[in-house]
């Protein structure tokens, strides 16, 4: 029978490098108990911005709540990268699955956008993509 890890655990808000190691080492946790699925939280990776209104009212938005926003969107991970390949490697040390949320940016939009899916290891230690939740 395998084992399930179902991670309760806040991230180090907008600190993708910080939030990464941390995953990394619960992954390291949960496979020295046995599990083989690891899942962590919705959007754990670099927070989920509630309370964070980034300056706006309608029609306006602050010089602060800009600055707010780009620290937002540099914390946000982008698929691949190096924050996936660390947890893929972690995954595949641990010889476990792993679905982790996050912020994920997508550089290539033109505009740049932001969306909340969940990362997921097809084998364990390949992280191959991303779903929108």
């Amino acid at each position: 029978m395998s084992k399930v890890a179902v991670v309760q655990s806040a991230s180090v808000l907008l600190d993708r490098e910080r939030t990464v190691e941390k995953v990394v080492s619960l992954i390291q946790e949960a496979a020295t108990e046995g599990a083989k699925l690891i899942l962590f939280p919705e959007a754990l990776i670099s927070g989920y911005p509630r309370y964070l209104g980034f300056g706006a009212v309608v029609g306006s938005r602050s010089a602060q709540g800009r600055r707010q926003f780009q620290e937002y969107w540099d914390s946000a991970v982008e698929v691949p990268s190096a924050a996936t390949l660390a947890i893929g490697n972690a995954a595949r040390a641990a010889n476990a699955f792993v679905a982790v949320g996050i912020i994920e940016r997508d550089a290539t939009f033109q505009a740049g956008r932001s969306i909340a899916p969940f990362c997921f290891s097809r084998r364990p230690g390949i992280f191959s993509g991303s779903i929108a939740s």
